[in-house]
């Protein structure tokens, strides 16, 4: 018997040291029902993750954003651009303005709001959009509805889908962060339209003062002095430095959010890979909840493999990976009629850790670099002209 209770008092013990728990609300708007969804974190994540981006469908061109800081048409004390008619600028069918979404509840006196798809059918937004504040156990209308690309009044080709469930963070109620929500949709748009991944990082110095973008729907300029009439039927695009980090937010001083940006992404452009850093949340300074390493995890394990997309045929011939495991350094062969174009490195809990795109010529062998990487088991995924290969790596301690 003591033998038994010392045993259960070690489990416990151990399990609060390498876990913590989180709460998601979730509501479902085809019963009417609240619910809640409890989450085990583990106690150490990584660094910095990101989850998969898509650029959607085979025909979809690619929007060119700029890699540098704007110098003219800027907010008046600010590194960012004033807010521009999106149309008259990019395709707006074009990615990632193919995954900024419209969310219109069909109420009165309701937040129309903008959000991002995350996934072939998740759209990330602002709790605020959908829950009633301040305590967020109420919802403003039992039918939601999202546009990808909506312009004025006239739905893209990707058309729109109903909203059948949201989940947002139970910490939302007191105003410390975690203004997300998550959009469950009835259909799978994001497979057409593409999606963002979503990032964090905990180097402070990669998201302070930073380039990031925004693609939004303002609907007026409430508690401003911008003489611009918007409607909310028109999406706008703008991008600059954010010169405000803190622990909840990435913020631009001196610029104010408009009513309907609520829940748009900063967009950051990072070695070819496009991710929402943060939403929308607030007026003062267009604050942007920013997303935690803890935050991160729930939101991926949600969406799950929603946010997954292969149209590549398994790769036949096996894959030499040598050392395995390794204190640094690990060479996979290649075959010599094969041709890598992308890599991708992913943790022991399925994160997005590395991604690489590689124009390696035929025969050549692909080495990845792991030295300042946690020791564990990695999933490498190594993408060819139509064919696709994943191998595990095992990274020891020095």
């Amino acid at each position: 018997m003591r033998l038994t209770t010392t045993l259960f008092l070690l489990l416990f013990v151990l399990t609060k040291i390498f876990t913590q728990s989180d709460t998601l609300y979730k509501y479902d708007f085809l019963t009417g029902e609240f619910s809640t969804i409890e989450f085990i974190v583990p106690d150490i994540l990584p660094e910095k993750a990101s989850s998969n981006h898509y650029t959607g469908g085979g025909d979809l061109d690619i929007a060119v954003l700029s890699d540098f800081a704007p110098t003219d048409n800027l907010i008046p004390d600010t590194e960012i651009t004033v807010r521009e008619i999106a149309s008259n600028l990019f395709d707006l069918e074009s990615y990632p303005l193919s995954a900024s979404v419209r969310i219109n509840s069909n109420v009165e006196d309701a937040f129309d709001c903008s959000g991002n798809m995350i996934s072939s059918r998740h759209v990330l937004s602002s709790v605020h959009c959908v829950f009633d504040p301040p305590f967020f156990n109420e919802i403003f209308s039992d039918s939601v509805f999202v546009e990808p690309a909506y312009d004025q009044g006239v739905s893209s080709r990707f058309g729109r889908s109903r909203v059948i469930a949201a989940y947002a963070f139970m910490s939302a109620r007191s105003f410390s962060g975690h203004d997300y929500v998550i959009l469950e949709l009835e259909e799978d748009l994001g497979l057409e339209t593409g999606w963002l991944g979503i990032g964090y990082d905990t180097d402070e110095a990669l998201l302070e003062d930073q380039l990031y973008h925004r693609f939004v729907y303002p609907i007026s300029s409430m508690f401003t002095t911008d003489t611009t009439e918007f409607s909310g039927e028109e999406m706008y695009y703008s991008y600059g430095v954010y010169d405000i980090l803190n622990d909840i937010d990435i913020a631009a001083d001196n610029m104010l959010s408009r009513f309907g940006e609520g829940g748009g992404s900063v967009i950051k452009v990072k070695d070819n890979q496009y991710l929402s850093f943060g939403v929308n949340s607030w007026f003062t300074d267009n604050r942007h909840s920013r997303f935690t390493d803890n935050d991160f995890y729930i939101i991926n394990e949600l969406i799950g493999q929603d946010n997954s997309v292969s149209t590549f045929e398994p790769l036949e011939e096996p894959l030499t990976v040598y050392p395995n495991p390794t204190l640094d350094f690990v060479t996979i062969t290649i075959p010599k009629d094969k041709q890598v174009s992308q890599c991708s490195l992913y943790n022991d809990l399925g994160m997005l850790v590395k991604k690489e795109s590689l124009y390696l010529k035929e025969g050549d062998n692909l080495t990845i670099d792991l030295t300042d990487f946690s020791t564990g088991v990695y999933t490498v995924r190594i993408r060819f002209d139509k064919y696709e290969s994943i191998v595990k790596v095992v990274k020891q301690s020095q």
